[in-house]
Protein backbone atom coordinates (compact mmCIF):
# COMPACT_ATOMS: atom_id res chain seq x y z
CA UNK A 1 0.00 0.00 0.00
CA UNK A 2 1.42 3.27 -1.02
CA UNK A 3 2.78 6.07 1.59
CA UNK A 4 0.69 9.37 2.03
CA UNK A 5 1.67 12.54 3.12
CA UNK A 6 0.60 15.63 4.26
CA UNK A 7 1.79 19.05 2.11
CA UNK A 8 1.55 22.16 3.91
CA UNK A 9 -0.39 24.60 1.86
CA UNK A 10 -3.07 26.91 1.40
CA UNK A 11 -5.39 23.70 0.78
CA UNK A 12 -4.10 20.62 2.14
CA UNK A 13 -3.40 18.03 -0.64
CA UNK A 14 -3.20 14.26 0.25
CA UNK A 15 -0.40 12.60 -1.73
CA UNK A 16 0.73 9.20 -3.01
CA UNK A 17 4.44 8.59 -2.57
CA UNK A 18 4.47 5.18 -4.70
CA UNK A 19 7.58 4.02 -6.50
CA UNK A 20 7.09 5.35 -9.53
CA UNK A 21 5.17 8.55 -8.99
CA UNK A 22 4.01 11.59 -6.32
CA UNK A 23 -0.10 11.55 -7.28
CA UNK A 24 -2.77 13.81 -6.10
CA UNK A 25 -5.22 11.39 -4.02
CA UNK A 26 -7.32 13.81 -2.62
CA UNK A 27 -7.32 17.31 -1.59
CA UNK A 28 -9.01 18.59 1.73
CA UNK A 29 -10.21 22.20 1.90
CA UNK A 30 -11.68 23.79 5.15
CA UNK A 31 -15.42 23.42 5.88
CA UNK A 32 -15.84 27.29 6.01
CA UNK A 33 -14.22 28.88 2.39
CA UNK A 34 -13.78 32.22 4.46
CA UNK A 35 -11.14 30.05 7.27
CA UNK A 36 -8.31 31.79 7.61
CA UNK A 37 -4.74 30.25 6.94
CA UNK A 38 -6.07 26.57 6.93
CA UNK A 39 -2.60 24.91 6.10
CA UNK A 40 -0.50 26.50 8.12
CA UNK A 41 0.36 23.67 9.47
CA UNK A 42 0.11 20.25 9.16
CA UNK A 43 1.11 16.73 10.81
CA UNK A 44 0.28 13.09 9.88
CA UNK A 45 0.50 10.07 11.95
CA UNK A 46 -1.46 6.75 10.45
CA UNK A 47 -4.79 6.96 9.70
CA UNK A 48 -5.31 10.87 11.00
CA UNK A 49 -4.53 13.84 9.19
CA UNK A 50 -4.25 17.24 11.89
CA UNK A 51 -4.64 20.73 9.64
CA UNK A 52 -3.83 23.51 11.51
CA UNK A 53 -5.80 26.88 10.88
CA UNK A 54 -3.89 29.66 13.77
CA UNK A 55 -5.68 32.79 12.27
CA UNK A 56 -9.06 31.73 11.59
CA UNK A 57 -11.47 33.94 12.98
CA UNK A 58 -14.93 32.26 12.94
CA UNK A 59 -15.68 32.20 17.03
CA UNK A 60 -12.73 34.85 17.93
CA UNK A 61 -10.73 37.20 15.98
CA UNK A 62 -7.40 34.89 15.10
CA UNK A 63 -8.02 32.39 17.93
CA UNK A 64 -7.38 29.48 15.51
CA UNK A 65 -8.59 26.24 14.95
CA UNK A 66 -7.35 22.51 13.97
CA UNK A 67 -9.57 20.27 12.00
CA UNK A 68 -8.75 16.38 12.25
CA UNK A 69 -9.42 14.01 9.48
CA UNK A 70 -9.56 10.08 9.09
CA UNK A 71 -8.81 7.94 6.50
CA UNK A 72 -11.08 5.32 5.46
CA UNK A 73 -11.58 3.16 2.67
CA UNK A 74 -13.88 5.56 0.72
CA UNK A 75 -11.43 8.06 1.33
CA UNK A 76 -10.66 10.76 4.12
CA UNK A 77 -13.58 11.92 6.56
CA UNK A 78 -14.25 14.75 8.69
CA UNK A 79 -13.89 17.89 10.04
CA UNK A 80 -17.64 17.36 10.77
CA UNK A 81 -17.37 14.14 12.32
CA UNK A 82 -16.63 14.47 15.34
CA UNK A 83 -13.11 13.47 15.68
CA UNK A 84 -12.36 16.79 17.84
CA UNK A 85 -13.25 18.17 20.95
CA UNK A 86 -11.14 21.63 21.42
CA UNK A 87 -10.61 24.30 24.21
CA UNK A 88 -12.77 27.23 24.05
CA UNK A 89 -10.69 30.10 21.91
CA UNK A 90 -9.54 32.76 23.05
CA UNK A 91 -9.25 36.31 20.67
CA UNK A 92 -5.39 36.40 19.37
CA UNK A 93 -4.06 32.84 20.55
CA UNK A 94 -3.23 31.28 17.40
CA UNK A 95 -4.36 28.04 18.24
CA UNK A 96 -2.87 25.44 15.28
CA UNK A 97 0.01 27.58 14.77
CA UNK A 98 1.95 24.00 15.20
CA UNK A 99 0.46 20.72 15.39
CA UNK A 100 1.68 17.13 15.93
CA UNK A 101 0.55 13.55 16.32
CA UNK A 102 1.63 10.53 17.35
CA UNK A 103 -0.68 7.88 17.56
CA UNK A 104 -4.12 8.22 19.32
CA UNK A 105 -2.26 11.74 20.77
CA UNK A 106 -2.24 15.63 19.70
CA UNK A 107 -0.22 18.51 20.58
CA UNK A 108 -1.28 22.04 18.96
CA UNK A 109 0.63 25.11 20.09
CA UNK A 110 -0.68 27.95 20.61
CA UNK A 111 1.89 30.73 20.83
CA UNK A 112 -0.66 33.30 22.26
CA UNK A 113 -2.16 31.95 24.48
CA UNK A 114 -2.20 33.57 28.10
CA UNK A 115 0.93 35.43 28.85
CA UNK A 116 3.43 33.32 26.88
CA UNK A 117 1.83 30.83 24.88
CA UNK A 118 0.66 27.35 25.42
CA UNK A 119 0.49 23.97 23.56
CA UNK A 120 -2.66 21.59 24.42
CA UNK A 121 -2.84 17.73 24.19
CA UNK A 122 -5.86 15.90 22.73
CA UNK A 123 -5.86 12.18 23.38
CA UNK A 124 -8.48 9.60 21.05
CA UNK A 125 -10.55 7.76 23.06
CA UNK A 126 -12.02 5.65 20.03
CA UNK A 127 -14.69 8.06 18.90
CA UNK A 128 -13.43 11.89 20.08
CA UNK A 129 -10.14 13.57 20.48
CA UNK A 130 -10.79 15.28 23.96
CA UNK A 131 -8.31 17.93 25.19
CA UNK A 132 -6.63 16.36 28.43
CA UNK A 133 -3.37 19.09 29.18
CA UNK A 134 -2.40 22.12 28.47
CA UNK A 135 1.75 22.63 28.61
CA UNK A 136 2.91 26.15 29.84
CA UNK A 137 6.60 26.62 30.10
CA UNK A 138 7.43 26.79 33.91
CA UNK A 139 9.16 30.59 33.56
CA UNK A 140 6.37 31.95 30.77
CA UNK A 141 6.74 35.60 30.26
CA UNK A 142 4.95 37.71 27.37
CA UNK A 143 5.93 37.54 24.38
CA UNK A 144 8.07 33.87 24.17
CA UNK A 145 5.58 32.52 21.83
CA UNK A 146 5.94 28.87 23.60
CA UNK A 147 3.97 26.64 21.63
CA UNK A 148 5.08 28.24 17.62
CA UNK A 149 6.86 24.85 17.03
CA UNK A 150 5.95 21.73 18.28
CA UNK A 151 7.11 18.06 18.00
CA UNK A 152 5.53 14.76 20.01
CA UNK A 153 7.14 11.11 19.99
CA UNK A 154 5.63 8.83 22.30
CA UNK A 155 5.59 10.43 25.92
CA UNK A 156 7.47 12.97 25.06
CA UNK A 157 7.04 16.20 23.78
CA UNK A 158 9.37 19.32 22.18
CA UNK A 159 8.14 22.91 22.55
CA UNK A 160 9.62 25.93 20.73
CA UNK A 161 9.33 29.32 22.22
CA UNK A 162 11.53 31.91 19.78
CA UNK A 163 10.81 34.55 22.26
CA UNK A 164 12.17 33.23 25.66
CA UNK A 165 15.31 34.14 27.70
CA UNK A 166 14.20 37.50 29.48
CA UNK A 167 12.20 39.00 26.17
CA UNK A 168 15.35 39.07 23.35
CA UNK A 169 14.11 36.54 20.70
CA UNK A 170 17.09 34.66 22.06
CA UNK A 171 14.88 31.51 21.96
CA UNK A 172 14.60 27.99 24.17
CA UNK A 173 13.00 24.46 23.68
CA UNK A 174 11.25 23.15 26.07
CA UNK A 175 10.91 18.78 27.04
CA UNK A 176 7.35 17.59 28.39
CA UNK A 177 7.45 14.14 29.32
CA UNK A 178 3.95 12.23 30.29
CA UNK A 179 4.01 9.70 32.94
CA UNK A 180 0.53 8.43 33.20
CA UNK A 181 -1.87 11.11 32.24
CA UNK A 182 0.40 13.87 33.63
CA UNK A 183 2.54 15.95 31.55
CA UNK A 184 6.02 17.27 33.50
CA UNK A 185 8.75 19.78 32.31
CA UNK A 186 11.91 17.95 32.20
CA UNK A 187 14.24 19.85 30.39
CA UNK A 188 14.96 23.39 29.17
CA UNK A 189 17.08 23.42 26.08
CA UNK A 190 19.20 26.81 24.94
CA UNK A 191 22.04 26.88 22.50
CA UNK A 192 25.46 27.22 24.01
CA UNK A 193 26.12 29.89 21.34
CA UNK A 194 22.81 31.73 22.56
CA UNK A 195 22.24 35.66 21.44
CA UNK A 196 19.55 37.65 21.52
CA UNK A 197 17.74 37.49 18.52
CA UNK A 198 18.53 33.95 17.29
CA UNK A 199 15.14 32.89 17.42
CA UNK A 200 16.26 29.53 18.72
CA UNK A 201 13.16 27.15 18.44
CA UNK A 202 11.74 28.23 15.58
CA UNK A 203 11.24 24.57 14.11
CA UNK A 204 11.83 21.73 16.56
CA UNK A 205 11.99 17.98 15.94
CA UNK A 206 12.31 14.43 17.78
CA UNK A 207 13.88 11.55 17.16
CA UNK A 208 14.40 8.57 20.05
CA UNK A 209 16.93 10.38 22.85
CA UNK A 210 17.06 13.15 19.97
CA UNK A 211 16.17 16.64 20.31
CA UNK A 212 16.87 18.91 16.67
CA UNK A 213 15.95 22.77 17.17
CA UNK A 214 16.27 25.18 14.72
CA UNK A 215 17.65 29.38 15.08
CA UNK A 216 17.24 31.78 12.37
CA UNK A 217 17.65 34.97 12.36
CA UNK A 218 19.38 37.27 9.31
CA UNK A 219 22.67 37.02 10.77
CA UNK A 220 23.10 33.30 12.05
CA UNK A 221 20.74 29.72 10.95
CA UNK A 222 21.54 26.87 11.94
CA UNK A 223 19.74 23.91 13.70
CA UNK A 224 21.40 22.29 16.81
CA UNK A 225 21.14 18.40 17.93
CA UNK A 226 21.00 17.74 21.82
CA UNK A 227 21.07 14.25 23.31
CA UNK A 228 18.47 12.75 26.17
CA UNK A 229 20.83 9.66 26.44
CA UNK A 230 23.98 12.48 27.31
CA UNK A 231 21.33 14.45 30.05
CA UNK A 232 20.04 16.79 27.39
CA UNK A 233 23.33 17.92 26.27
CA UNK A 234 24.25 19.94 22.97
CA UNK A 235 26.12 17.54 20.99
CA UNK A 236 26.45 19.48 17.85
CA UNK A 237 25.47 22.29 15.74
CA UNK A 238 24.64 22.29 12.00
CA UNK A 239 25.24 24.79 9.56
CA UNK A 240 24.53 25.08 5.91
CA UNK A 241 28.10 25.02 3.78
CA UNK A 242 27.76 27.97 2.47
CA UNK A 243 25.51 30.42 4.72
CA UNK A 244 23.62 33.34 2.90
CA UNK A 245 23.05 35.95 5.90
CA UNK A 246 19.39 36.44 5.70
CA UNK A 247 18.17 33.73 3.66
CA UNK A 248 16.34 31.90 6.51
Amino acid sequence: MPKTVLLRLAVALVVSRAAICQCELERLTAPNPETRSYGDSVALSNEFGVIGAPNDSTVHFEAGAVYVYRSTSSGWVGPDTPYASLPPPVAEEHFGDSVAIYEDTILVGAPGDGVGGAAFVLEYDGTLWNPTATLIASDSISGMAFGGAVALEGDRALIGALGSVGGTSAGAAYVFERSGSVWTETAKLTPSDGAPFDAFGKSVSLSGDLALIGSSNEDEEGAYVFDHAAGWAEVQKLVPSDPEPGKS
